[in-house]
């Protein structure tokens, strides 16, 4: 413990002893203490009665004393500049009598400051003890900390072992030393902060602080106590009390075994009364209080707690006027988490003028009503059980009255039902959306009362009849779907019923000119290229061969542009990536796949690759062999990514590595994402066939789902959003710092 801040002393000894003229030797001893240790003869049997002394011309470097073997004198000194300065100053008697003083072991710095100074002594029973003073550099205190050596007689049977017969010394004192009297800790400015006291013996190893017992002080660094009370067995008991900086004091009361107790209260730094509560030891949550006051600079209530003799907590607040603003029971014996929603079963609020501001009962019918300032309802809650079936109603209004909200909800036996209404501040039906278990039926209306959306879904699919009208154009939509896809007979009328367009869609499918051409051989190869970009980065090989590769390939490209056209249409510019692959180059151990383009007898990885690249049609371009590696390009059409490449070429794909034209890389090469700048729209394929296909597109942290149709119309998977709502959601700050994506 300790004496930890001594070893450096003590190996400084014994580096010392190593290096003297005088023979003496560290290891021959008996005992655990350094100082209070036995030192023999080389024949390790006879104690030392001599001294050991090494000089620099006439003036002592280090000299020992012994008697029966025991130190009396040690010093050692610093010697700099052909100067001696003091380093360790040792006098010992080693008496055995009560009350003795045993001497001392001082150290010095080399600037001939005091830094430590033990001193040892045997206490009213005849205990050796040791108090420990600590200095700063500046000469000010550090601390002051008393010990008591343990004796082996006195340690217990299950710590014996601890303390073999060598590390007992002939007083029969083991190297144990546990804190015991009082410690002092002072501040750079040498002004006592804490005083800590152990008054009860142990008599094996643990942490300081769980031996504290008796009193303990702290102090702030203006001098005045900060804390005050005292331990028994390492816990706070008794009386405690701790004070503002001012010294006023700022909480008092009761521990028993570090539990708190009693009455405790608490104070501001100006005397006034701030915070009372109550604790009972034997309470079923004895760690907190079972009744709570606190109080306003007025002196005033403005928070209670209770838990009372049925064991129902009451939480009561009141304004600084001293009126009664909020009250509220919780269930049976709680004691803690006073804001927990869960165990609360009846709560009352009030504004501070007395009205009623709202009511919770979670026993009632009407389990929550709130209203306005004015007196007006702002929102009821009510409930009822009807044997197994339940039925709520929750209703909203505005401070004018208007009802702006009202929600009937059913549910038990395996049947639910919901029907939502919502109102416009006119009074007007906005939304009615009813909901029979996993079928949804959606009604919009505007603020003049006029329809503009008729929908259902079925486990959240759009299913059966669509309409949809423009409210400033009145231009009509109607069609239908069929889990989501459009399927059946697709108008769109003007507001005079003039049919502007007429389609019939089966499951997806449209019999109308489709747009798969592209304008120019240029734009056909950029799509390629950004569909390229796609596939590498998905990194799946779900493809049997590259002929299949690349027409997923082509296929994707026209999905990708199809939306892109919707997107720009909307006023959305995807950034996509554009990658294109020229060839593969490779680095071949000439080890693995020897004569691989030599005569002679072939390793089998070379047969088996020269066989696999003929099956594939690619071809050898540059290979030579420099520095027992096989270097070169192959050549080949199509696309790779690392999943591709190794189902292709398998064992060897390690030794391949793809090379680039037209890429975003500057360099033409590829790298693995890291933290930077956010990355270009990423797009996922979710479903493709000839007719259709499901793509979701990721913008800013953001991501979307798309039908995408063959004629080129696009929507949000099951209208979830409209295009108008999705562009202002787009148009905001993405949800995730910079530093959240990952840069291509």
């Amino acid at each position: 413990m300790k004496w930890f801040a001594l070893i450096l002393q003590i190996l400084c000894h014994i580096f010392v002893a190593y290096t003297q003229d005088c023979d003496f030797d560290y290891y021959p001893k008996k005992g655990g203490h350094y100082l209070f240790s036995t030192y023999y003869e080389p024949d390790n049997q006879t104690p030392r009665n001599d001294e050991c002394d090494r000089k620099i011309g006439t003036q002592f470097y280090v000299k020992r004393s012994f008697n029966k073997g025991h130190i009396i004198i040690e010093e050692l000194n610093y010697y700099n500049d052909g100067k001696f300065t003091p380093h360790i100053r040792t006098q010992l008697n080693h008496s055995t009598k009560k009350n003795q003083h045993l001497g001392f072991c001082k150290e010095y710095n080399e600037k001939g400051s005091l830094i430590r100074h033990f001193e040892f002594f045997t206490d009213p029973s005849g205990r050796r003890c040791e108090r420990e003073t600590e200095y700063l550099p500046t000469g000010k205190l550090r601390f002051i900390r008393e010990f008591a050596f343990i004796r082996l007689s006195e340690i217990d049977s299950f710590h014996l072992n601890e303390h073999p017969p060598h590390t007992v010394d002939d007083f029969d004192y083991t190297s144990l030393q546990v804190p015991f009297g009082v410690h002092r800790w002072y501040n750079d400015q040498g002004q006592l902060v804490r005083e800590e006291h152990y008054d009860q013996l142990t008599f094996y190893r643990q942490d300081a602080e769980h031996l504290l017992h008796g009193k303990f002080t702290e102090f702030h660094d203006n001098g005045k106590i900060k804390t005050q009370g005292q331990y028994k067995e390492g816990n706070p008991d008794g009386s405690w009390k701790y004070f503002h900086f001012n010294g006023r004091v700022y909480e008092q009361g009761i521990y028993r075994n570090n539990i708190k107790d009693s009455l405790w209260q608490q104070w501001d730094d100006q005397g006034k009364l701030t915070k009372e509560s109550l604790y009972d030891y034997s309470a079923d949550n004895p760690f907190a209080p079972v009744r709570e006051k606190e109080y306003n600079a007025l002196g005033l209530l403005v928070k209670s707690k209770e838990v009372n003799t049925e064991k129902q907590a009451i939480l009561q607040e009141w304004s600084p006027q001293g009126k009664l603003i909020r009250y509220v029971r919780y269930s049976t014996g709680m004691q803690m988490n006073w804001n927990n929603a869960d165990y609360r079963e009846f709560e009352k609020n009030w504004y501070d003028n007395g009205q009623v501001k709202s009511i919770h009962n979670k026993r009632s019918d009407t389990s929550f009503v709130s209203y306005f300032r004015n007196g007006q309802m702002e929102r009821l809650n009510i409930g009822h059980w009807y044997d197994a079936l339940r039925k709520e109603e929750k209703t909203e209004w505005n401070i004018q009255g208007t009802r702006l909200l009202h929600i009937e909800t059913s549910y038990g036996d395996g049947d639910n039902r919901q029907v939502i209404k919502r109102y416009y501040s006119n009074g007007n039906l906005a939304q009615r959306l009813a909901t029979y278990n996993e079928e949804q039926i959606d009604f919009r209306y505007s603020l003049n009362g006029i329809s503009y959306l008729k929908s259902k879904t079925i486990h959240q699919k759009l299913q059966g009849r669509y309409e949809e009208r423009d409210t400033i154009s009145g231009q009509l939509l109607l069609g239908n779907y069929d889990q989501g896809i459009r399927h059946g007979l697709w108008e769109l009328k003007t507001k005079d019923s003039v049919i502007l367009e007429k389609l019939t869609y089966d499951h997806g499918c449209v019999q109308a000119q489709t747009a798969w051409g592209y304008t120019t051989e240029d734009e056909k190869i950029t799509w390629q290229r950004r569909a390229n970009y796609i596939i590498y980065h998905q990194n799946q090989a779900p493809w049997e061969n590259m002929k299949a590769c690349i027409a997923y390939r082509d296929s994707l490209a026209h999905w990708i542009r199809l939306l892109n056209q919707t997107l720009e249409k909307n006023g959305v510019s995807p950034d996509f990536g554009k990658l294109e692959f020229q060839a593969l180059h490779f680095e071949l151990p000439h080890v693995y796949y020897r004569n691989l383009i030599e005569d002679g007898i072939k390793e089998y990885r070379a047969v088996q690759l020269l066989h696999l690249i003929d099956s594939l049609g690619w071809k050898w371009k540059a290979i030579q062999l420099s520095n027992g590696t096989y270097i070169g390009t192959i050549e080949f059409t199509g696309i790779l990514n690392p999943a591709m490449q190794v189902k292709l070429l398998g064992e060897h794909s390690q030794f391949f590595y793809p090379v680039f034209t037209a890429t975003d890389d500057p360099d033409g090469t590829m790298y693995p994402r890291s933290w930077g700048s956010p990355p270009p729209s990423a797009v996922v394929i979710q479903s493709m066939n000839p007719c259709y296909a499901t793509v979701q597109y990721s913008e800013k942290g953001r991501s979307t789902n798309f039908v995408v149709y063959s004629n080129g119309a696009v929507e949000i998977l099951n209208r979830t959003i409209s295009w108008e709502a999705w562009k202002k959601l787009h148009e905001e700050p993405s949800p995730y710092d910079r530093d959240f994506y990952w840069r291509d």
